[in-house]
């Protein structure tokens, strides 16, 4: 046995067509896991992770699929207490080269909890080797869709490479989920502008310009009147390149 099947893709409704399975490798750990009546645990570090799109990896200087994108990092988790930070490119785990965001997810997952795991990371043009003792995976919290009413107009700086933003209030904040309570709000983009092509979206709230923080409207319009070429974008959902 090589594997177990789980689904097939099929054109014709029969069997013919493609097969995924399960590599019989894990499925005889955890059923030796629950032959011995443990619990199935899953390692877990506290990052939220994106994958390194062609624009993200001309900004970083990187090859096309090399390492992914530390979006966030989870307030008193096993990553924060090791120094893991926000914007930092994950080459490797233990010396095991990390191509995409299910690789590195497969990795953390099948680590032993309780274990250090070793990231390589590239931080400021720098690679740091960070050592990160392995949690126990827990249920993420969902992020729920919301519209939002129009805003004065009073709030609204000059459209930027096509973003329309506003402030993002404590009320408005509230209204939207949203655990934190600065930036700016995008309320409109413009069809075939930057921000579009960037992968920006309506609702995505903007916390900081090529690594300076965004708390309000002013620092917005001071950053952007600043800024030239291309400029690395933070949102709460995570990092994008919007060219000129």
């Amino acid at each position: 046995m090589i594997g177990i099947n789980v689904a097939i893709f099929s054109t014709s409704g029969g069997y013919q067509g493609v097969g995924f399975a399960i590599p019989v490798s894990y499925a005889k750990a955890i059923v030796d896991q629950l032959i011995q009546g443990k619990k199935i645990e899953y390692g877990w570090i506290g990052i939220a992770i994106q994958d390194i799109d062609r624009r993200l990896a001309q900004y970083f200087d990187l090859t096309a699929h090399e390492g992914v994108l530390v979006s966030k990092v989870i307030e008193d988790s096993p990553a924060e207490k090791a120094g893991v930070k926000s914007g930092d490119i994950i080459l490797s785990v233990n010396k095991l080269k990390i191509r995409n965001s299910s690789a590195l997810i497969k990795q953390i997952s099948n680590a032993q909890i309780g274990r250090d795991v070793v990231l390589q990371i590239l931080r400021d043009q720098k690679v740091l080797d960070v050592p990160v003792a392995v949690g126990q995976k827990t249920a993420a919290e969902s992020v729920l869709e919301k519209t939002v009413s129009a805003p004065n107009k009073s709030f609204l700086p000059k459209s930027w490479r096509g973003l329309n933003v506003r402030e993002l209030t404590p009320d408005l904040a509230g209204k939207l989920g949203l655990a934190n309570t600065y930036g700016v709000l995008i309320t409109e983009i413009a069809a075939n502008s930057p921000g579009q092509a960037s992968g920006l979206q309506k609702g995505d709230v903007i916390i900081a310009i090529n690594k300076r923080p965004i708390r309000n409207v002013q620092d917005y319009n001071q950053n952007v009147q600043s800024t030239s070429g291309s400029c690395l974008i933070r949102t709460v959902r995570g990092f994008f390149v919007l060219e000129p």
